[in-house]
């Protein structure tokens, strides 16, 4: 009786163990599956992002071509200045040039982040100071993806 009792035990506990791991094994498997189609996503909108800025760039070098030289702007000069505070405010925590190993992706993914916060900013009527630091992280980060891409 021993005997059978602990061939039942043993029973018991691989059955459970199977299902343990089909249980795990199936959610690993929709874990991936939800990964890859994130991942499609973000391939598909980098994509789309990527001729759309291939169309503008063409466009505006065709618009160059007969365009007298170029003066900056004042107020863009400002926000330059503001962009390069801003880069050399996390220069500390990251480095200068911490971003160049970064994949573009996660600077990607940055960037939106930074375009959610902007957008907070705005619509809860924050200082100018702060919306203007946020649209300097906006601006850096695309920056920084634009460098990657070798377009710069």
């Amino acid at each position: 009786m021993v005997a059978k009792n602990t061939k039942e035990a043993q029973h018991a506990k691989v059955g459970k163990l199977a299902t343990e791991k089909g249980i795990a094994a199936g959610y690993v498997s929709e874990k991936e599956e939800e990964d890859k189609k994130i991942e499609e996503h973000l391939l598909a909108t980098v994509k789309e992002q990527h001729e759309a800025l291939e169309v503008a760039k063409k466009d505006a070098a065709d618009m160059l071509q007969d365009a007298a030289p170029i003066t900056i702007r004042p107020s863009l000069a400002t926000f330059i200045v503001e962009m390069e505070l801003v880069l050399r405010l996390h220069d500390s925590q990251k480095g200068k040039d911490g971003w160049l190993s970064t994949h573009p992706l996660v600077l990607n993914a940055k960037l939106m982040e930074e375009v959610g916060e902007l957008s907070f900013a705005v619509l809860n009527s924050k200082s100018q100071g702060n919306i203007k630091r946020e649209a300097a992280d906006v601006a850096n980060l695309a920056f920084m993806i634009a460098h990657k891409s070798g377009n710069l």
